[in-house]
């Protein structure tokens, strides 16, 4: 199976290639010469409705600890 991996020659040249699954190295398309595999942390984002993020669980706390305060103030809670 071939997969997309970013590689780096010693020269600095970035390139995409797709590549055997277990390949450590690759020539350089820029310039022939050896480049090895750039591992690279992955990044996801999930769009649309639906998916919680950091905004989500910040106004879920952010309105539990106001009910919390009118609890105390003896206010409707609403």
């Amino acid at each position: 199976m071939r997969v997309l991996n970013d590689f780096k020659c010693s020269a600095g040249h970035v390139n995409e290639m797709w590549v055997g699954r277990e390949a450590k190295t690759a020539p350089c398309a820029s310039c022939d010469r050896e480049a090895t595999k750039i591992i690279r942390p992955l990044t996801v984002k999930f769009i649309g409705g639906g998916w919680p993020d950091k905004q989500d669980k910040w106004a879920k706390a952010h309105e539990y600890h106001g009910d919390v305060a009118k609890a105390k103030r003896g206010e409707e809670l609403g």
